[in-house]
């Protein structure tokens, strides 16, 4: 199998993903690690440029939410619009140009009808490292809406800057 983040056919790696059903993930770093340097001796017996990473997954424990359209006249909606302002010039100041969407929707299982998360995604460009000082800053500039009935949930996401240019 290979896998790279979607968007990035660039990065695109080879893998051996191992599902399991244990629910007690403590030990998958330490199997997954030893699982590793077998397939490294045997990649070096046969081909050298060969890389293939290994994950272990198992689908209960997955992610698994998805994103829901937040519907005209909503609370969250109304949420959206007081915070959009705030939230684009602090996502300008912190990512520098580095970021090429801002997205609102509400987050959930696909059951899920109540208790579903409004969630802001920044698309950015930036190194991983930086990251969490980036949500600091969104969720400072926030503090002010924090006296809403809704709590706001702030993802980042790894994009990819076009030439075509950013605010």
């Amino acid at each position: 199998m290979a896998l790279c983040p979607k968007g990035y056919g660039d990065l695109l790696q080879g893998a051996l993903v191992i599902f399991s059903n244990n629910l007690n993930t403590s030990n998958w770093k330490e199997a997954a690690i030893k699982i590793q340097k077998l397939i490294n001796q045997a990649i070096v017996k046969v081909n050298g440029d060969l890389d293939i990473q290994v994950e272990i997954r198992n689908k209960e424990l997955m992610y698994q939410d998805i994103h829901h359209v937040i519907r005209p006249s909503a609370v969250e909606q109304k949420t959206c619009r007081e915070i959009e302002d705030v939230v684009f010039e602090q996502v300008k100041r912190s990512c520098q140009g580095k970021w090429p969407s801002i997205c609102y929707f509400i987050q959930g299982t696909r059951d899920q009808t109540e208790g579903l998360k409004l969630t802001l995604v920044v698309g950015i460009g930036i190194h991983k490292g930086i990251w969490s000082t980036v949500e600091e800053k969104i969720e400072g500039a926030l503090q002010s809406f924090k006296s809403t009935d809704v709590n706001i949930y702030i993802e980042l996401l790894p994009s990819r800057i076009d030439s075509l240019g950013i605010v």
